[in-house]
């Protein structure tokens, strides 16, 4: 054989083993990493304020409280001397709020008979005593440890608009004293019924209970298959009111629970006990919500497949099909294995790091380049435009866009109040949601990312009437 026909046959043999290198890839991949964490989120906290407008609760006293509401006699002495007293609200009773406590001025129509013993004889006033008076009241509101709304209501100050005149045996008497010393000494019974009304009116523990357990039901956020719901479990409940408005008494409640999403079919809801009653307000945002959602590398290379396998890449002439992929967790972040066949045949590695833009609330994966083993190998192949194609092809589809789950998260509370008919009488709002990541874990079975979210929320129950206006928490 001559020498030139060898030459020849060995640059063929060359050019074929080259070109296979370029064609056929079978690196050694990143390692899997063998690390096995449990991601646990922080607690949430959902600051709710529950007001009533003064003023509807005003018209309730007064509507509740008509006619005599106070009869009674009176023994004012050890002689024997009494006082039969009947008391009727004569015009509108006027109520505020300061200090925690509700002010209540109550105009009130005084009659009454002075049974006086003398010498073994019963004097009794022919003329009926007749006055006028204003009740100054005050009512301390608070939570009892069961939650069912505490009031003492007691008497401050007695303004005379028109005296009590007695006449015996043609005697006129002062008795503004006794009288006053009466009402004092019997305001527990006076006041009773006004307290008894309040009571009725502001169902703290009811309230409170709708909070908690709806909070705690779970809503759908994905009804296709595989179904998502998102879980909250109630830790704790603290409430307090509020000095804030002189025109609403407002309990300011704030719950505290472990949020997560979930996978599957939403467990029958049990309702749950009201925890122990804490007075414990911690300031911050109205709403601060961390979310633990977990997703299966199994979860995820099925999604992966679905939407890659058996499709045909192209850059100019060049194609390539992925006939297998599997995406894993390494030590410094995310891997994907690809089979491939086409231009390229063989596995491709490419590796990066999760990440989170607040300003588009998407998950991605930066610095997403060829492993070091595979693009040695791809740099020597003729058309490296189809490596940075590729690469970018394969980053876009690993993306998860969480915009419309932090979107949703107002319209998940407003759910979650109005399951429990809390919604009929509610006013919610919740404006400025922002959302961060808080912590994203890799382990050698799933991906678990915690976001945390805040906001400001404002609430009014609308149970008094139809009447309502915004309350917010600054």
């Amino acid at each position: 054989m001559k020498s030139s026909n060898i030459y020849f046959l060995g640059l063929l043999l060359l050019i074929s083993i080259l070109f296979a290198s370029c064609e056929k890839l079978d690196p050694e991949g990143p390692a899997e990493t063998l690390s096995d964490t449990t991601l646990v989120a922080p607690i949430s906290t959902l600051t709710i304020p529950v007001s009533y407008d003064v003023q509807n609760l005003e018209g309730l006293v007064n509507d509740k409280l008509q006619g005599v509401f106070f009869k009674k006699w009176l023994k004012l002495n050890s002689g024997g001397d009494s006082l039969f007293l009947e008391l009727e609200r004569t015009s509108r009773a006027n109520l505020s709020w300061a200090n925690t406590a509700l002010q209540i001025s109550f105009p009130i129509h005084v009659s009454g008979n002075f049974i006086k013993k003398f010498m073994g004889m019963s004097l009794k006033n022919q003329a009926p005593i007749e006055a006028e008076m204003i009740l100054h009241l005050n009512t301390e509101v608070s939570v009892n440890p069961d939650w069912s709304l505490n009031t003492n209501t007691k008497l401050l100050r007695i303004d005379w608009i028109k005296n009590p005149e007695l006449k015996i045996a043609m005697i006129s008497l002062d008795i503004k004293v006794p009288i006053e010393e009466q009402l004092f000494a019997n305001q527990g019974t006076l006041l009773a019924e006004l307290d008894k009304v309040l009571r009725e009116e502001i169902k703290t523990r009811e309230e409170v209970s709708k909070i908690w357990n709806d909070i705690q039901k779970e809503i759908i956020i994905n009804k296709k298959d595989p179904k998502v719901y998102l879980s909250a479990k109630g830790e704790s409940l603290a409430a307090k009111f509020l000095n804030d408005d002189t025109g609403l008494l407002t309990l300011l409640v704030q719950m505290k629970a472990y949020a997560e999403t979930r996978e599957g079919e939403p467990p029958l809801f049990v309702e749950q006990p009201l925890p122990a009653y804490s007075d414990q307000i911690n300031d911050r945002d109205s709403v601060q919500i961390f979310v633990l959602a977990k997703m299966s590398f199994e979860r995820a290379n099925q999604l992966l497949k679905e939407e890659l396998l058996n499709q045909k890449f192209t850059s100019g002439n060049s194609a390539v099909n992925i006939n297998e992929l599997n995406l894993y967790a390494t030590e410094n972040g995310l891997a994907m294995e690809m089979e491939v066949k086409g231009a390229i045949n063989g596995r491709i590695f490419m590796v990066g790091e999760p990440a989170f833009d607040e300003e588009t609330s998407t998950f991605w994966v930066q610095n997403f380049e060829y492993d070091i083993q595979t693009e040695n190998i791809l740099v020597k192949s003729a058309d490296a435009l189809f490596h940075d194609s590729f690469l970018k092809f394969i980053s876009e589809k690993l993306v998860f866009k969480a915009g419309s789950l932090i979107d949703e998260l107002p319209n998940m509370i407003i759910t979650a109040l109005d399951k429990g008919k809390t919604g009929e009488k509610i006013d919610l709002e919740i404006a400025n949601m922002h959302a961060m990541p808080y912590a994203i874990v890799l382990d050698k079975n799933e991906i678990q990312v915690i976001l945390e979210t805040r906001a400001k929320m404002g609430l009014e129950l609308k149970g008094l009437n139809k009447n309502t206006k915004s309350v917010r928490i600054n």
